[in-house]
């Protein structure tokens, strides 16, 4: 871990040989590494919640402007972006129908739309997350979003990467320079109790997962989310916005030089009720008056070309689109927008596929505890599709639907205009049954002949 607190990528990797016994001894370790990254964590999220080191910074000396503002771009950052990668709920299909109606409920009962999404914040934010499934009293399968402060998942050194067991604390206190850790250790054969205090790793309970009932969830390989990448950013700008917010003060409460008066008290009172300055008697040749106000340099200049830089390197760096940039809308093309806001998009790119790995992974294990499904397999067969939250032009996108008419199938044609047809599947059923319906209401051909000719007769 560097001087500012930052940990290195070894220092965020947990991982152990797949065939080692996992004992009280080994679990400890591993807990006094992660409490070890834990401050680093509170950090990112105090800087989420806006607790910005600049009103922690030293108090300055009595009389001098002491402003702290903080402009809170990390939340900005994290929410347009969870916004846009999950804004819109994540859509699952599959081809069989009884598969994809368990997976309905599943979600529902879960809330899953909304846990998709603060597990995508909690990845902006720390750069991973966690999905913990459990059986509940009515031995339904549910899903608890765990933060990387709560707990943590240690995986194979071999290239499986399989994990091995999770921690999730139950009591994490620190009192009088000591820490009390109470926490439920996750292996394949059921959860286990650890406890600083016995020194003990003792069996509570069995599950029938037979694997760790624990998915991570991340932003990335190296586990960084987006505002670690512009924390020291963001404290510059908030260190330069506060400084020039002294300067505005300092001239405000400057302070006037007079040299060569003497005046009474009575005088000046009358110079600050009059707004008028008298030097009193004339001045001879040989004398001079200097009447002014202190002036500090100026630097308003230097300060607003850094105030700019700071701003652009902050979307920049955590690849968000400013949504208050005029420039930005300026042009009405969707393949404009688009364009503009790639690296918004590549950077999403790379946190889907990080998330449909894990996200098949935690059907995987909850396909195994449904007794009502034969086949164990089905979660390989589960499609999943992302629709980004972006302004859309929804007349390109009818053009290119129906352009495609014809050519691919009328699934693959109604995915080209995701603005307007949120829900696939609803919408083919939809389609089917107007057909059905208009097949329904149509007078079949012999009817018409026949009436023609009964016509015809009279």
């Amino acid at each position: 871990m560097n001087e500012y607190g930052i940990p290195n990528q070894k220092e965020r990797t947990f991982t152990i040989d797949s065939n080692a016994e996992i004992t009280y001894k080994v679990v400890e370790s591993f807990i006094q590494k992660h409490l070890n990254i834990i401050p680093f964590y509170e950090k990112m999220e105090k800087l989420y919640t806006g607790e910005h080191e600049i009103y922690d910074q030293k108090k300055k000396t009595l009389g001098k402007p002491d402003h702290r503002i903080g402009v809170n771009f990390a939340r900005y950052v994290v929410d347009t972006a969870t916004g846009y990668f999950a804004g819109n709920a994540i859509k699952y299909n599959h081809v069989n129908e009884s598969v994809k109606n368990k997976i309905d409920d599943f979600r529902k009962r879960n809330y899953e739309d909304d846990n998709d999404a603060e597990l995508s914040k909690i990845c902006d934010i720390y750069g991973l997350g966690y999905k913990l499934l459990y059986q509940d009293e009515e031995a339904e399968t549910r899903v608890a979003v765990v933060t990387p402060q709560q707990g943590f998942l240690v995986f194979s050194k071999d290239v499986k990467n399989k994990p091995q067991f999770g921690v999730i604390y139950s009591e994490l206190v620190q009192a009088l320079g000591k820490t009390r850790i109470k926490a439920t250790v996750y292996l394949p054969d059921g959860t286990y109790i650890y406890d600083d205090v016995d020194k003990a790793l003792t069996l509570e309970s069995e599950y029938y997962y037979s694997d760790i009932p624990m998915v991570q969830f991340v932003q990335n390989e190296e586990k960084q989310g987006r505002i670690e990448l512009i924390w020291s950013l963001v404290n510059e700008y908030n260190g330069t916005l506060s400084e020039k917010a002294n300067d505005v003060a300092y001239f405000a409460d400057a302070y006037l030089k007079m040299i060569g008066v003497n005046w009474d008290n009575s005088t000046k009172q009358t110079l600050r009720d009059n707004r008028v300055i008298l030097t009193g008697k004339p001045l001879l040749a040989t004398e001079k008056v200097d009447i002014g106000f202190l002036e500090k340099p100026n630097a308003d200049g230097t300060q607003e070309n850094l105030l700019d830089r700071l701003e652009k390197l902050i979307y920049q760096m955590s690849m968000t689109f400013n949504s208050n940039d005029e420039k930005l809308f300026s042009a009405a093309s969707g393949v404009a927008l688009e364009i503009k806001m790639q690296n918004m998009k590549n950077s999403s790119l790379v946190k889907e596929r990080k998330f449909e790995k894990a996200l098949s992974l935690m059907y995987k294990l909850y396909f195994k505890v449904q007794l009502d499904i034969s086949d164990k397999d089905v979660w390989y067969d589960i499609e999943y599709s992302f629709n980004y939250s972006m302004p859309r032009n929804t007349k390109d996108e009818a053009d290119t639907a129906r352009a495609l008419s014809g050519i691919t199938s009328k699934e693959t044609q109604l995915k080209a205009i995701p603005s307007l047809v949120p829900d696939i599947d609803q919408e083919l059923k939809r389609i089917e049954s107007e057909n059905r319906e208009d097949e329904n209401s149509r007078v079949p051909a012999e009817e018409v002949i026949g009436i023609k000719k009964e016509d015809d007769d009279s």
